[in-house]
């Protein structure tokens, strides 16, 4: 339900990204066992055929976590968000990405207390 919130954040504050398709050359992505290069600064992924040359900050994300940003991206609040399969390390995976895409169009954010908390109820249980 936080990474929900996150991506509706992005939304309004005007970089939403999007999951779905290639932000090069607009190619439908779903195969969710590949991995897959997220570019932090163009909100999107990118597919092999178009990362060699990119510049700018990628992170690699595996197949399963993207397919999960999907989805969540594409739910609505009150849909239920533990039929998501993810386990400890994709939840972690999905928090770093949107962790690291928020503050590279965010200027000045920083880490903030309820992130921490929230890290620490979700990932000790």
């Amino acid at each position: 339900l936080f990474f929900h919130f996150e991506l509706r954040l992005a939304g309004i504050l005007g970089f939403r990204p999007v999951f779905d398709y290639c932000i090069e050359c607009n190619r439908h992505l779903s195969n969710r066992d590949e991995e897959m290069n997220f570019h932090l600064e163009k909100g999107g992924p990118v597919c092999v055929n178009c990362i060699s040359g990119l510049k700018g900050l990628v992170t690699r994300v595996t197949g399963n976590s993207h397919h999960v940003l999907s989805q969540i991206d594409k739910a609505n609040v009150n849909d239920r968000f533990d039929a998501f399969e993810l386990d400890k390390p994709g939840k972690r995976e999905i928090e770093r990405l949107l962790e690291h895409f928020l503050r590279q169009h965010v200027t000045g954010a920083r880490g903030l207390k309820s992130e921490r908390v929230f890290s620490r109820i979700m990932f000790e249980s």
